[in-house]
């Protein structure tokens, strides 16, 4: 199953206060969605950018505890992280595109491009990332899930 990861810049102090009170929605500098495909084995096969999206999209800390999603719950990218996976997507996403010849509308080049300019935005502004999954289509587990987000 394949589901769009949202990726939120926000502050750190944003995830304190969330962190200790859940009522406090995250208000992200920007946001965007891109498909969860990005960072999976068998759908982005050159390395080390597979790995690099499989960090950017599900690695990091959780986000907190009593967040709930059947496949990942929420995770977040300190300021820290998020310039330092910034600088390596950047750079191997530049040498892929030197390499390649990928149209502008071609699916990979509009997904991972999103990815590594949210990420770009977030070092920029010495922001973590957020990383949600949409929930699953079924209401029983749909329900379950919380997009901690305050609409933008």
């Amino acid at each position: 199953m394949a589901y769009a990861n949202l990726l939120a810049a926000v502050t750190p102090e944003q995830v304190t206060t969330f962190r200790s009170d859940g009522k406090n929605l995250l208000r992200p500098s920007h946001v965007v969605s891109v498909s969860h495909l990005i960072g999976m084995r068998g759908w982005v096969e050159a390395q080390p950018l597979q790995s690099l999206l499989s960090r950017a999209l599900d690695g990091g800390e959780l986000l907190a505890a009593w967040l709930w999603h059947p496949l990942r719950a929420p995770v977040y990218h300190t300021p820290e992280s998020v310039r330092d996976l910034s600088a390596a997507l950047a750079q191997t996403w530049d040498g892929i595109l030197a390499e390649y010849s990928l149209p502008e509308s071609d699916w990979y080049r509009v997904e991972i491009g999103n990815a590594v300019a949210l990420f770009s935005h977030a070092a920029e502004r010495s922001e973590g990332i957020v990383s949600i999954l949409q929930p699953p289509y079924d209401a029983e587990r749909a329900c379950r899930v919380q997009i901690p987000l305050e609409p933008m």
